[in-house]
């Protein structure tokens, strides 16, 4: 307006603009009172505006003040000459610059003319500013909404890459940032080459004609993700690429753990029935050894002889004893026990038969840790992975076992996908030795698996703990790495009902026996035939069965004049357990122990309760099957 001035003079002028049909002043010059012009807002509706708005042309008043619309125009009382041209940008009137004088007729052609120009340079400034209002305002808006896209993004668990034409990353959500650090150590900025161990082209091959799955592993900490990839214009020969990535290491970690499960159960199941094979072969062995041991006048060689074949028999039968563990089908006497002083009596046990070059800790808080278990084979346990230990730390180390306590619920992270909410106690046995490679780890708990020289090691060591901690319904998990130690953690069930003094039953010394006669139901005909020789020799009257429903029938012929029944669980045809209730129905007293090669399961516990006498595993020893035969006989049930 100043410089309007300086071309064409004038007492006023002002700047109307167009908003919703009205004008509003928004600059002003030369008025005694521009509070009452200056942000008033008009109509747009009368004569004059119309004129200049519509034909986008000046209009000149020679005498303002008698014109019937001037009227409208504010603080005009002086005003005699006067002259409105348009603001134009691109064609449209965005408003009107007015100027006005005193004198009349003091605005011509050549003033209007004059006049346009200033006003054509002040509607490209005011529009640049609209202009420059609305993208700052827009880029507001731009801002906001991106925001919030990052905050719906970094809600996503899968992390989201933007890769733009020369596969830089232009954009990623929170869990993606995390991911790249792992995969690539790369960063929104950065052009990625590769992602874990795979050259970037190669997971972008696949992307242009549908939506694939490329699982990468990072090499530190050693992750495994899944990386899909998507071209965002396919019409573009090289376009933008959104990236999804998934981290499924614990998903990849949970399916081999449950993998590894049924493995271990598949060749548990065909471990125990080769044992139960072989149980039956050394007893036959360890039988007639121990028979013709007995025997007078056995030369010393040949009782030199024999009592190798019984140590060795004695050794297959640890063997087997052990695959049985693996496998769960070994017997145990689980019962209330305190961890808290059986781990410190353990720790000192070790301290006393592992070299001294192996440090041993123990981190027993004070407290009670019950659990149920049979002591001595959960000390075998134990002690079978102290013995890993040390051959882990040839040359010295640290050997820890802590206690602990675990309460699991359904809203946390289990340590094992198959581990069930409640109260744990926890084993955990450490050492600083050479670590065991990922191949190695996978393979650890199979028996007959092995990683020492031949001759070192039967591979039965961790089987036979898998095994022992599975029967006490518990968990084992392992971790280690080459260079770094393991990690066995094992989770016991914790007891929690009073422990109660469980007395067991008061055998006497195996002694001969007075002609009771006593049924030998088995169906092996090898086992059969020793068991019964060894009772004959002391004095019972011996009656076979090769299976349940032969042993009924003779049981019926002698009118039930049986003292003791000695019956198999596992038979064809009839097994022990129906005997057993065949037996009871028609003789309430009738005395039976089972042998049997398998664990005291549900069933086993049920006869038990029901007044099976003894429950007795193979491979036989005379001496545990005479004491249970005479205690049967003396002791009324």
């Amino acid at each position: 307006l100043v410089h309007l001035n300086r071309v064409v003079p004038y007492d006023s002028a002002c700047i109307f603009l167009m908003a919703n049909d009205h004008l509003r002043a928004v600059a002003g010059r030369g008025f005694t009172h521009p509070e009452n012009v200056l942000d008033i807002v008009y109509p747009a509706d009368d004569n004059l505006t119309v004129q200049i708005l519509s034909t986008r042309q000046p209009v000149i008043l020679q005498d303002a003040k008698n014109h019937p619309s001037f009227n409208r125009w504010g603080d005009t009382d002086y005003t005699r000459g006067w002259m409105g041209v348009p603001l134009i940008v691109r064609e449209s009137a965005i408003g009107i610059l007015t100027v006005d004088s005193k004198i009349l007729a003091a605005f011509g052609p050549a003033e209007a003319e004059l006049a346009q120009a200033v006003a054509n340079q002040a509607a490209i400034t005011i529009e640049n500013a609209r202009l420059f209002s609305e993208t700052q305002r827009l880029l507001i808006q731009t801002g906001k909404q991106a925001a919030q896209l990052q905050q719906i993004m970094d809600l996503v668990p899968d992390g989201i890459v933007m890769l733009n034409e020369k596969k830089r990353i232009v954009l990623s959500n929170q869990a993606a940032t995390s991911y790249l650090a792992q995969l690539a150590d790369a960063r929104v900025g950065d052009i990625l080459h590769q992602l874990g161990n795979i050259p970037l082209d190669k997971l972008l091959e696949t992307g242009t004609t549908k939506t694939s799955w490329h699982e990468i592993t990072a090499v530190e900490p050693g992750g495994i993700f899944e990386v899909s990839s998507r071209p965002l214009d396919l019409s573009n020969d090289n376009p933008d690429w959104l990236l999804i990535l998934r981290n499924v290491t614990d998903e990849r970690r949970e399916e081999g753990y449950l993998r590894t499960q049924e493995r271990l159960a598949t060749v548990g199941q065909l471990a125990a029935g080769i044992a139960h094979d072989f149980n039956n072969i050394m007893t036959v062995i360890s039988l007639y050894t121990q028979l013709v041991l007995q025997t007078p006048n056995v030369s010393s060689k040949d009782q030199q002889r024999l009592n190798t074949i019984q140590q060795q028999a004695e050794r297959a039968s640890q063997l087997i004893r052990k695959i049985l563990d693996f496998s769960r089908q070994s017997i145990v006497d689980r019962k209330p026990v305190d961890l808290h002083p059986f781990v410190k009596d353990l720790t000192r046990s070790w301290r006393q038969s592992l070299p001294d070059n192996i440090n041993i800790e123990a981190d027993v808080p004070d407290g009670e840790y019950l659990v149920e278990a049979d002591s001595a084979r959960l000390r075998q346990a134990l002690t079978n992975l102290a013995i890993n230990a040390r051959d882990a730390m040839p040359w010295g180390g640290n050997l820890r076992l802590c206690l602990g306590y675990l309460i699991l619920s359904g809203d946390q992270v289990y340590p094992l996908p198959d581990m069930k909410a409640g109260q744990w106690i926890t084993l955990t046995i450490s050492d600083t030795g050479e670590g065991i490679t990922e191949k190695d780890l996978s393979r650890i708990f199979e028996p007959f698996y092995t990683t020492k020289p031949t001759g070192e090691g039967t591979g039965l060591g961790l089987a036979q703990v898998y095994g022992i901690v599975k029967l006490h319904d518990g968990f084992i998990n392992v971790e280690s790495k080459p260079g770094h130690g393991t990690i066995f953690s094992i989770y016991l069930p914790a007891f929690l009902p009073p422990i109660e003094d469980d007395s067991s039953l008061d055998i006497d010394k195996a002694l001969s026996g007075s002609g009771e006669t006593i049924l030998i139901v088995e169906d092996d005909p090898d086992s059969r035939e020793a068991l019964g020789e060894i009772l004959e020799s002391l004095n019972y009257k011996v009656l076979t069965a090769p299976n349940g429903t032969e042993a009924l029938s003779l049981y019926e012929e002698l009118n039930g004049q049986v003292d003791l029944v000695l019956s198999d669980m596992v038979m064809p045809v009839m097994d022990g357990a129906a005997l057993y209730a065949e037996l009871k129905a028609r003789d309430e007293k009738i005395k039976m122990i089972i042998i049997t090669g398998y664990p005291l399961d549900r069933e086993g516990k049920e006869l038990l309760n029901r007044g099976v006498v003894a429950y007795i595993q193979k491979p036989l020893q005379i001496e545990v099957i005479t004491q249970a035969i005479r205690a049967a006989l003396t002791n009324s049930r």
